[in-house]
Order: structure tokens, then C-alpha cells, then sequence
């Protein structure tokens, strides 16, 4: 059974008070802390047959190679309004508006360069600006531009009404979602250009803020006006979650988070949350709490966050008073340098984790960890734990 993500849902709807006491628990625990074909070789068209022990004769070919074209050859050339953005690692290049400000995208420097624009009331506290991103998303994994953003609404749980429409850039045939809820209203792109995935990003969509509706347009114009694709030259440490996720055995089961970008085997006997993605529950009651109800062994994966350049103690480290400092372990998991500790407060304490992939910040949260108090979901706690942190993979979030 291959369980994929959901979004998580304000919930009045849970089944049962355990199930209330254990999401609630989980969610004050999280929040109190606070991802052409190769060459092949043709066989000769003439000469005799070689014996095995016979050395095949060698040919020094004393032609001259082709060239190879330069990409940037193939770039807009600036105006006095326009600048020229070039990425040969992604195969991109396109010209933008010289007054916005270049900014790699903090979870994914790589793959993602933003465009930030004016904003809407510059003397406010707080204001929205135009802001634009490109991104190279890896493989194509056989889609057509639709194909590619039907999967992406799935994935990531757009509403079915938002509206979508065909729109040719860079002379490839793309699919434009419009008004795609996020930080404000979105529009989105989606290409598959030569076998790869670009998308896209505008916010807000020019009609939702009229104050930007006219730089909104200007920068979305420029950009698509003018981008041209080629091979890209990097790339290659794209990670796809089929490369890198275990399979499932007689004890487990898979749970892969495209939207997130990790996956992780879970006990065969413990069952995930359908309102809480990347939560599991296990084993029999243990205790009743006032409160909270019932109290049964539960594990929750989730994300905290991007904090570049940081390790996972140092994003710890601002909250050091508030769990056992001296419980503090570093260690790996997938790969990724993580620490363990414990953290008693709640109605109950939990075994905790943070590990940073690529930037990312993830967490993982099992509780109750009390083995005084709730002696028979130890056993419980500690082979989900195990099981979890010996299996998770990390991988490219799908965009």
C-alpha cells in the first residue's frame, strides 16, 4: 500500500477521542518547535571477422569536432528597460525588468531564481509585491504540459474549480493555472520543454491586487515574452523519489510525500492518519488522560521549515530551554544530519527528531515516551521509531 499526501484539514471531524487526543497532542508538540538515446555501438560494416585473441586494429580519426553551440548564443540581447537572466545549469535563459531584484529561492537556490518586484503600498507595515519565479523541476516522467499540471493540482490539492487554460511559451505549447489560492492569489505555468518540467510562478495575479496589476503584467509579459530554452547543463543531483525510496516487506508499509519530498516505511500493523498526513497510530490504548481521552502509540513526520545554511543542532539551539537539553544527540537519517532529543512537556513527553536535508527542516514527533507511566506502548514507540528512522529518504519535492 503506497499512502500519498493530503493537505491537513481543520478537523471537527475526527472519530474517536483518541484520535482527537493523539492529533492534538502531535500538533502542540510540532508547533511548540517552532524537503538522444546513449550512443549505441554499431557493429562494423566491412572487415574480417576478429579471432578473440586476434587485437583489433586501431583508428585515429584525424577529423576535427563540431563545436558545440553556445547557449547564450541563443539569449535576447537587453534593451534599456530589460536585463538578461542565463542559467546554463537549468537550460534557461530570459530577459526581465531591470528595476526588480534577483533572489535564488531559499529552499532551492539550484533549481529556482525569483524575480521581486515593486511593492503595492511602500509606506504600509505590511504589503504584498510582485514577485516572479522560474524553475527547472526535473525530469518529465512522460507528460504533456496538462498532464504535468493535473498532477501537480493533485499533489498539492488545488481546487477543482480554479480555472486553467493552454498558453504557448517559448514557442511549447504550456498549461496556466490562474488563480491558484496561496500567498494570494497565484498563476502558474507549467512546460515540458525536450524532456524536462519548468514551471512559472507569478504573485498576486494582476487582477487581485490593482495597485501591482500593471507591474504584474509587465514582469509576467517580459519573462515569457523572451525565455529560451536549451539542454541543461546540470542538474544532474536532482533526486526523484523512485531512485531512492525503500520497499515495502512482510512487517511494513510505504508512505511517500511527493508534495514534501520525503518517504518512509511504517509498521505493518500501525495505521495512517487520513486527516493527519504523516501520522501514524499503533498499538493498544495506553492510559487515559483527562483531557485528552484515550492515549495509544503514535509517530508524526513532518516539516519545519527552511533554514539554509543551518545544521539541525543549530536550528535547535533557540530552543534548548524548553526540552532536556542533556538528552541532545547528533546523528544521521537518510542520509541527512539530524539530532534526537527528548522533550517532556505536553501532557506527556515525546521522542523527538530534527533533521535538515538541503536546507529543509523536518521533524518527527512519537509519543508518549514515558515508560513509567505508559509501560505497554514502549515497545510500540520504539519500533515505529525504528523502523521510521531507519528507512526515511529524502528527495526533491515535486514542483
Amino acid at each position: 500500500m503506497i499512502a500519498e499526501d493530503t493537505p491537513l484539514a481543520e478537523t471537527g471531524r475526527q472519530r474517536t477521542r483518541s484520535a482527537r487526543a493523539r492529533l492534538a497532542a502531535a500538533i502542540l508538540l510540532t508547533a511548540a518547535l517552532a524537503c538522444s538515446l546513449p550512443g549505441r555501438v554499431q557493429p562494423p560494416t566491412a572487415g574480417p571477422v576478429l579471432e578473440l585473441t586476434q587485437a583489433a586494429p586501431t583508428t585515429v580519426s584525424s577529423a576535427v569536432p563540431s563545436p558545440v553551440p553556445d547557449p547564450s548564443s541563443q539569449c535576447p540581447a537587453e534593451t534599456a528597460a530589460t536585463r538578461l537572466y542565463l542559467s546554463l545549469r537549468n537550460g534557461l535563459c530570459f530577459l526581465y525588468p531591470s528595476h526588480y531584484e534577483l533572489q535564488p529561492d531559499s529552499e532551492r537556490p539550484d533549481d529556482v531564481i525569483t524575480l521581486i518586484g515593486p511593492l503595492a503600498d511602500p509606506q504600509a507595515q505590511e504589503t504584498i509585491a510582485v514577485s516572479l519565479s522560474v524553475a527547472y523541476n526535473g525530469s518529465w516522467d512522460g507528460m504533456t504540459s496538462p498532464q504535468y499540471a493535473a498532477r501537480w493540482e493533485e499533489i498539492h490539492q488545488a481546487p477543482s474549480e480554479v480555472p486553467g487554460y493552454a498558453e504557448t511559451i517559448a514557442g511549447k505549447p504550456g498549461w496556466t493555472l490562474n488563480a491558484v489560492p496561496g500567498y494570494g492569489l497565484e498563476r502558474r505555468a507549467f512546460l515540458i520543454v525536450d524532456g524536462f518540467r519548468y514551471s512559472i510562478l507569478l504573485v498576486p495575479v494582476p487582477e487581485d491586487v490593482p495597485a501591482l496589476e500593471q507591474e504584474a503584467n509587465l514582469v509576467w509579459d517580459t519573462v515569457t515574452g523572451s525565455i529560451v530554452f536549451f539542454p541543461p547543463q546540470g542538474g544532474q543531483d536532482y533526486v526523484q523519489a523512485e531512485q531512492v525510496c525503500p520497499q515495502e516487506t512482510a512487517e511494513s508499509r510505504l508512505y511517500i510525500s511527493l508534495r514534501d519530498g520525503y518517504c518512509l516505511l511504517y509498521p505493518a500493523d500501525f495505521e495512517p492518519d487520513e486527516s493527519f498526513p504523516g501520522s501514524f497510530t499503533g498499538g493498544p490504548v495506553v492510559g487515559v488522560v483527562e483531557g485528552w481521552g484515550e492515549i495509544r502509540t503514535s509517530l508524526t513526520f513532518g516539516t519545519f521549515g527552511a533554514f539554509p545554511g543551518s545544521s539541525a543542532r543549530e536550528v535547535l539551539t533557540p530552543r534548548l530551554e524548553f526540552i532536556d537539553a542533556a538528552s541532545v544527540q547528533d546523528t544521521g537519517m537518510g542520509g541527512a544530519r539530524a539530532v534526537v532529543f527528548r522533550d517532556p512537556r505536553g501532557p506527556w513527553a515525546s521522542r523527538q527528531a530534527m533533521i535538515v536535508y538541503r536546507g529543509s527542516v523536518y521533524t518527527i514527533v512519537a509519543q508518549p515516551w514515558e515508560p513509567e507511566r505508559f509501560p505497554s506502548g514502549i515497545e510500540y514507540l520504539d519500533r515505529v521509531w525504528d523502523a521510521v528512522t531507519g528507512s526515511v529518504a529524502f528527495f526533491n519535492r515535486w514542483n
